[in-house]
């Protein structure tokens, strides 16, 4: 196995940096990295997970008539994965927890944890939400998909079709794809248009071994 020098990122990352966006070639990625994922990305200083929860849970009180402390909150983990942000949140207390992802292999990986109320795959999270799945959470976390290689940040405004007005939208984002992809001007886009109002961005905090991310907390209007 390829060991990554300090600093870098590990090969299977840096591989995923290059698909270009393309759906059926991160689908392909995917299905393929499955089985290594939590060994590739969990075995280094992966700091997703704790960072989505950490964020989600600093918007305690910022949001009128949505309690995030509750242990029932519906909250969709979007581009699941292996499921490494879904044990984050139910290591938090979080039980209502449903996962969508573009590769079937990696959500089958995430069922196998039990963390799960519902898991669909696969699943474009940029077109129409499946029935009973659009406005159908409270909470849409989205770890380590706004990054280099995958969703741009003008898809922004499709992920609202997923959460509920009144709920919140959580997003990770690598430091190299923040500053070259233009992911401040689409969230001030969408703020601007009235879809959405950014309640937190912080950043700084802990992503992968080789960088840090960006983080933010929308109030979907």
């Amino acid at each position: 196995m390829e060991t990554p020098e300090p600093g870098d990122a590990h090969p299977a990352i840096e591989r995923a940096f290059r698909l270009g966006g393309d759906p059926a070639r991160i689908t392909d990625y995917y299905e393929d990295w499955a089985a290594t994922y939590d060994e590739d990305v969990a075995g280094e200083v992966y700091g997703v997970p704790a960072s989505c929860v950490a964020v989600l849970q600093s918007c305690a009180g910022r949001v009128s008539a949505l309690d995030v402390l509750d242990p029932a909150l519906p909250i969709l983990d979007a581009g699941c994965g292996t499921g490494l942000v879904g044990v984050a949140l139910a290591a938090a207390g979080y039980r209502t927890i449903d996962g969508v992802d573009l590769s079937p292999a990696m959500a089958e990986t995430a069922r196998e944890r039990g963390v799960y109320r519902r898991l669909l795959a696969p699943v474009d999270l940029t077109a129409t939400p499946p029935v009973g799945w659009a406005h159908a959470c409270d909470v849409m976390v989205i770890g380590g998909v706004y990054t280099l290689g995958h969703l741009p940040p003008s898809t922004l405004g499709d992920m609202l079709r997923w959460v509920r007005a009144g709920g919140l939208l959580i997003t990770s984002v690598r430091d190299a794809y923040y500053e070259e992809a233009g992911y401040q001007e689409a969230s001030d886009a969408l703020a601007a248009a009235g879809h959405a109002t950014e309640l937190i961005h912080a950043e700084g905090m802990p992503y992968t071994a080789d960088s840090t991310g960006h983080y933010f907390a929308y109030a979907v209007n």
